[in-house]
């Protein structure tokens, strides 16, 4: 997932790329780890 952030007239502020790493441990799912 990429998210871009611009200001009112449209010039790109900042790129970021959430990395989400999901795990399933004793059948339930989770988040293991979140990254900006």
């Amino acid at each position: 997932m990429t998210c871009t952030w611009r200001d009112a007239a449209g010039a790109v502020l900042s790129t970021h790329v959430n990395l989400w790493i999901v795990v399933r441990i004793d059948g339930r799912w989770g988040i293991a780890l979140r990254s900006h």
